[in-house]
């Protein structure tokens, strides 16, 4: 588990989008990678394991018929949401009042290494 000297830390290293500002926050690099990864992890469970399940979820199709009818227009607007637009919201106003330190397999390997 993170503590508050680790977020801390991580507050006072890491810059915001809004560098000039000097706003502590995720570097934009891994705001996008993360929405990116996200969108896809998303999408795979939709498309793969939803039918699995018995339930149709097309995303792209139910966006597209919003925008006039395309597919592929549905799933850009899918991908764009979830790459871009999402994780800015996140790394703008989001980040600052959601509670916790840096999480991920690395502080799972500080946590395992500290119990051992």
């Amino acid at each position: 588990m993170a503590t508050s000297l680790q977020r801390n830390e991580c507050q006072t290293s890491c810059y915001a989008p809004l560098t000039g500002l000097g706003v502590p926050g995720p570097p934009l690099s891994r705001v996008f990678l993360g929405g990116l990864a996200a969108t896809a992890a998303i999408t795979m469970m939709m498309y793969l394991i939803a039918p699995m399940m018995g339930l149709k979820m097309d995303i792209a199709q139910m966006l597209g018929s919003m925008l006039g009818g395309s597919w592929w227009a549905g799933l850009i607007m899918h991908l764009t949401l979830g790459a871009i637009i999402f994780p800015l919201a996140y790394a703008f106003v989001l980040y600052h009042f959601l509670p916790g330190g840096p999480t991920g397999s690395l502080s799972n390997v500080n946590c395992i290494t500290d119990i051992v």
